[in-house]
Parts: C-alpha cells; sequence; structure tokens
C-alpha cells in the first residue's frame, strides 16, 4: 500500500497542472525491480529534479537516493544516484530527504559505526558524506523526520518524550 501511495504523489508532483484545474494522476514508476520500498518525503530542487529514497534495493540492497527529473520527451526516468551499503554510508533511510544549502540530507535505520544509523549528505552532483553515526544514545530509528529550523539548520525530530531536538 505505501507504494501506491508513493506513486500517486509522485505522479501529483510530477504533473503540472493549472490553477483550478482537476489534478490528473498518472502512474509515473511502480517501484518492484531495482530499488523498492519508498519512504519518507520527496523533495524538489531548483531545478526541477526530485529526490528520494527507498529502503531497499540498489548494488547492495541496503536502499537507494534516487531521482527523477523529465525528459525532453516529457517522460519521467527514475535515475539511481546512490545505493547504501550497509557500512559506514548505513542503510535503510526512512525519514526522506531536506534539501539545506544546496545539499540534500537524510538518516539511515542501520549501519554506521555502531550499526545504529546514519545522518548523511549529498551533494547534488553526486558526492556522498556520511556525517554522523549515531551510537544508541540516540538513533536513527527513533527519529521520524527531518527539517529545517532557519537560523540552526538541519535538526531532527525525535519520537522519545524528553527529548525533542537531535543537533
Amino acid at each position: 500500500m505505501m507504494r501506491c501511495a508513493f506513486v500517486v504523489v509522485l505522479a501529483t508532483l510530477a504533473t503540472a497542472s493549472q490553477a483550478g484545474a482537476q489534478p490528473t494522476f498518472d502512474i509515473v514508476h511502480a517501484f518492484g525491480r531495482g530499488p523498492t520500498t519508498p519512504e519518507g518525503a520527496m523533495v524538489e530542487t531548483a531545478d526541477g529534479r526530485l529526490y528520494g529514497t527507498t529502503r531497499s534495493g540498489g548494488a547492495f540492497d541496503g536502499g537507494t537516493i534516487f531521482m527523477v527529473q523529465r525528459g525532453a520527451d516529457g517522460s519521467l526516468p527514475i535515475t539511481l544516484v546512490h545505493s547504501f551499503g550497509g557500512g559506514s554510508d548505513g542503510r535503510q533511510p526512512r525519514t526522506g530527504l531536506i534539501l539545506v544549502d544546496g545539499a540534500l540530507y537524510g538518516t539511515t535505520y542501520f549501519g554506521g559505526a555502531h550499526d545504529y544509523g546514519t545522518l548523511f549528505k549529498m551533494t547534488l552532483d553526486g558526492t556522498f558524506t556520511a556525517i554522523h553515526s549515531f551510537d544508541g544514545t540516540v538513533s536513527a530509528p527513533d527519529l521520524v523526520a527531518l527539517n529545517t529550523v532557519p537560523t540552526s539548520g538541519a535538526r531532527g525530530s525525535k519520537i522519545e518524550p524528553g527529548s525533542s531536538d537531535v543537533p
């Protein structure tokens, strides 16, 4: 069911609609082979590209970051831009992506130095960097979303009461 909801959201974002017109829905990609199980929010860059994550699939079956860009013929091909390997880069991204200062940020559920997940950054040219390995004090599975705070950059919301932010 998650897959169907994701496809509809992608189609809604990718289909141009005029003010007051009823939106149309087209399936632009059905995840089933290659990257699978899309999760989290997608983000749109200034040039109209959409980026998202899947928690499985890719070269190492640890999830992916993918990009959708409208082709000259109107098609919406999906391009794999990173495959998570489960080591220092993490595996199973689940919080979606945010865009901060021209770079994408997200978290993985597992992997990193302690296998509690990672916080990562990927520039729009595809340069990937794991910038933090969670150690269990606060772990990526506790995070439900990343968001931006105008004065202090990226922050994450945590599920557990008593601790609302992850610096």
